[in-house]
């Protein structure tokens, strides 16, 4: 009776003990230094990183920027680090499959809308009706350099039965700082010269590097087109319209200097005599910021701005692409099948020298992670601290967060963390063979491979028995004496089993302490 009181003593101290220790271990270190990562990202003991040059590459998961859409345009700022996006919200839904009774007709909304990588948030700049009778498209999006803004040209069409279709382009600027759109011109004006001509791209031309802008018109606004006649240069800025400029006869086409700020055309249209058209060798060189108009015999040396057009992005400074290549995905029923994926991986040549130490292919890091299956890539996106990749997928446009830190900082915190959860595995192995041993008369496991199924009913999560680093099996039950609690003389130096981990094994000790071991 005395002999059987004290061994209920011992069990219940040895499983006191393991329950303080496994909710101390349990709870979140205050050492794991989860700012390191950022404010977003959180590590976990299975995290994987893409070491490219001094830094690891981590993915978020991956956010809906534009849902159930036919993505019309997307163009990145040139700063790399924002994008204006097109779309039409209309039913059907691309993918449906309806028999043309069951169409209705197309109606629904033509949205522009602004996304960035440090707000991670979409914002609706602009709606336009489209039905019917009503369309509404963007022509052009256009982001001036040095500033927040975008000139957007509109077109808007009108189609009644039996009537001839009308339509207008509107020169709008989307201010993505404060989140409005406003009304510059009409861009029919003058007919529009360039457009018609094809020879002014999309209707507005933007300076390589500084916030300037051009479209040219037609003097005349007759129904006779005559391509001999002068023209104006509208010159445009974040303000909106700053000056209209009168061209000679004849002029047409413009070319940028390479400081941004001034235009030349080498050509001019004429006609003979007999009354045909012939061009002519002839330089006119226009200034956008004073509207001198000059004709010189050659072209003025002018030397690129200083940083302007190559400045190092922040791009730049990550040294990660995006690749296209297949995968095997398994269904349910264990069939695998092939499908094309989105994957991050590191650059070819990373442009700084790496001082990590961590290899490819290990518990830390990976050649490639893969962001999304069936998808199409439609930009990387970067700031000096954020980062995102935008791809297209089942009708929506999604982003995936990419965070970076020092790659030996990411080694130091995911090994440490990893760490932390061997030792609160351990801690749970320990506490359910005790619980075991209080349901079957004070008697351990017997040693073997059935320690395992002996421990099971007592953990919540059977993953405590996997190496945090690897996945693989982690758990040694190395006991071999006699199975009974009381035969047990020295519990603080009798060692039960241990779980390996990065680095180094967990062992449990009987009387329920665990401590760390490191291995070569």
């Amino acid at each position: 009776m005395r002999h059987s009181f004290a061994l209920s003593l011992t069990i219940l101290g040895v499983g006191l003990g393991l329950a303080g220790a496994f909710f101390a271990w349990a709870a979140p270190p205050s050492h794991t230094p989860s700012e390191t990562l950022s404010e977003d990202g959180l590590l976990t003991p299975r995290t994987r990183a893409v070491i490219s040059g001094e830094y690891a590459y981590l993915l978020g998961m991956p956010e809906t920027v534009v849902a159930d859409a036919r993505i019309d345009k997307i163009v990145a700022s040139p700063t790399e680090d924002a994008v204006l996006i097109a779309v039409y919200k209309r039913h059907p839904f691309r993918g449906i499959a309806l028999s043309p009774a069951d169409v209705a007709p197309a109606t629904g909304e033509m949205n522009l809308i602004y996304w960035d990588t440090r707000t991670r948030t979409s914002k609706t700049l602009l709606r336009e009706t489209v039905n019917e009778t009503t369309k509404a498209n963007v022509v052009q999006i256009g982001w001036l350099p040095q500033t927040r803004s975008a000139f957007i040209i509109l077109n808007r069409a009108t189609h009644n039965p039996g009537q001839p279709e009308l339509s207008l382009r509107t020169l709008l600027r989307a201010d993505t700082t404060t989140g409005t759109i406003s009304r510059i011109t009409d861009m029919d004006e003058g007919k529009g010269m360039g457009w018609r001509l094809g020879v002014a791209g999309e209707g507005l031309e933007i300076s390589p590097s500084q916030p300037l802008a051009y479209d040219l018109t037609e003097d005349d606004n007759g129904p006779k087109f005559d391509p001999t006649q002068r023209g104006t240069l509208r010159v445009f800025t974040s303000q909106g319209l700053r000056s209209r400029i009168l061209l000679p006869s004849g002029v047409y086409s413009f070319t940028w200097l390479p400081d941004g700020k001034s235009v030349y055309s080498n050509r001019i249209l004429e006609k003979s005599p007999e009354g045909k058209l012939k061009s002519r060798k002839a330089f006119t060189l226009v200034n956008l910021e004073t509207g001198a108009v000059t004709q010189p015999d050659t072209l003025p040396v002018v030397p690129k701005p200083s940083g302007a057009k190559h400045a190092p992005s922040p791009r730049d400074s990550w040294a990660i692409d995006v690749a296209t290549a297949n995968t095997a995905l398994q269904n349910p029923s264990g069939k695998s099948k092939v499908a094309s994926a989105l994957w991050l991986q590191a650059v070819a040549s990373p442009k700084k020298e790496t001082t990590a130490t961590v290899p490819l292919d290990s518990p830390v890091s990976t050649n490639a992670l893969l962001i999304a299956t069936n998808a199409h890539q439609e930009t990387l996106l970067a700031t000096e601290a954020n980062a995102a990749v935008l791809f297209t997928r089942d009708g929506s446009l999604c982003a995936a967060p990419v965070f970076r830190l020092p790659a030996l900082a990411f080694e130091t915190a995911l090994r440490g963390i990893q760490r932390t959860a061997t030792m609160t595995n351990a801690k749970q192995i320990g506490l359910a063979l005790m619980m075991y041993s209080q349901d079957y008369d004070a008697n351990l496991p017997l040693p073997g491979d059935g320690v395992k199924d002996a421990a099971d009913p007592y953990l919540k999560n059977p993953s405590v028995f996997e190496n945090p680093g690897t996945g693989d099996n982690g758990f040694v039950y190395s006991y071999g004496g006699s199975t009974g609690l009381a035969q047990i003389t020295s519990p603080t130096t009798t060692q039960l089993g241990y779980v390996s981990g990065p680095g180094g094994r967990a062992i449990i000790w009987a009387d329920g302490h665990i401590t760390w071991v490191d291995t070569p």
